[in-house]
């Protein structure tokens, strides 16, 4: 069994009461997902002080830290004894949301401030601090101020973690749960770090295998028609590819006005009129983009010349850490980065 001394494992029942810390483990492995949940695992010798049912009971808080903070947070959700190791499995906070009803509701004429501080009430209510289950308290953190609407939408009983993804994938925003339990709603998480950079078949190569690299255009759309009209479309796309039309997937709702059908096709057609880029690498931590510094949401600089003198900044969708080898799988994508300054988002559902 390897211990790994730039990491350790701290381990909490529910309600943070701290249990063990472990040193001695091996295979851990922690992955960050923007807009999903992210997972961790890793093995723990049977025979250790440690490794009790006490310390493994699902549901238990796992923290991983270096020296000074701590890189992720989770819960476990099984643990199985394989030989002479136990194998744990973690997912992190919105795993309890998974976990927690979100009991049918309508929701008329309210901003999405109003919905999502109401959505984190009813996960807390709903969780509840009575037996038998004590959970955290989901705490209402930052939500970007904006103007979008709900017309009027009806939601079955569902989970929580489905309700909030459902909400945000309609309004094309971005969320997670942080280490303190906060919920966080962003029109767009993540910062320019462009001074950070991938680099593949240069003279100052951080990538350590070949990387993969595609362009999807199953979903592309660049003029997009509602009820038989061209309601949008976008030009500098069409100079490219030519017209790709397609009708809209955005359902009316009732009570929904125009405007709002507009606003909501608008939205559709941001994320549509380009083919969508993935690429994926492994990397190593070093000063061209330090592990400490980078997180999904924020854009890097990827620089590939054999890949058509691909250089141009992208998105981490996915994080990947594998802390015995220190090396991390990157994956960027979703859209083709466009440097002009883009459109407000007002997004209906």
């Amino acid at each position: 069994m390897i211990t790994n001394p730039q990491k350790f494992i701290k381990i909490y029942d529910i309600n943070h009461n701290i249990l063990a810390e472990l040193t001695e483990y091996n295979t851990l492995i922690h992955d960050f997902l923007l807009n999903g949940m992210g997972k961790c695992s890793f093995n723990v010798p049977m025979n250790s002080i440690k490794c009790t049912q006490l310390n493994f009971q699902p549901f238990n808080i796992i923290e991983i830290w270096n020296s000074i903070n701590c890189v992720w947070w989770g819960v476990i959700a099984f643990a199985v004894p394989v030989g002479s190791v136990l194998n744990v499995s973690c997912y992190d906070y919105t795993y309890l949301l998974q976990k927690t009803t979100a009991i049918g509701e309508t929701i008329t004429n309210k901003t999405i401030q109003v919905v999502m501080a109401n959505e984190v009430a009813n996960f807390n209510k709903a969780s509840g601090r009575v037996a038998p289950t004590i959970r955290p308290i989901l705490i209402q953190h930052n939500i970007d101020a904006n103007t979008s609407m709900f017309a009027s939408v009806t939601y079955n009983d569902d989970n929580c973690y489905s309700r909030l993804t459902t909400i945000c994938t309609s309004f094309n925003y971005d969320f997670n749960v942080d280490v303190n339990f906060c919920f966080n709603y962003y029109s767009y998480m993540g910062a320019n770090k462009s001074k950070y950079s991938i680099n593949y078949g240069t003279k100052h190569d951080n990538v350590t295998t070949d990387p993969t690299y595609s362009q999807d255009t199953s979903s592309m759309a660049n003029a997009i028609t509602y009820n038989g009209a061209v309601l949008v479309q976008n030009i500098p796309s069409q100079n490219i590819y030519g017209i790709i039309g397609a009708p809209t997937t955005v359902s009316p709702t009732t009570g929904e006005t125009q405007a709002d059908i507009l606003n909501a096709v608008n939205a559709e057609q941001q994320r549509l009129a380009f083919p969508s880029v993935g690429i994926q690498c492994n990397i190593i931590d070093s000063n061209l983009c330090p592990f400490s510094d980078m997180f999904i949401g924020d854009s890097v600089t990827v620089n590939f010349p054999a890949y058509w003198g691909f250089n141009q900044p992208m998105r981490i969708i996915e994080l990947d850490f594998d802390d015995m080898a220190c090396l991390c799988t990157v994956t960027l994508g979703n859209i083709v980065y466009k440097p002009a300054k883009p459109q407000q988002k007002i997004y209906a559902i």
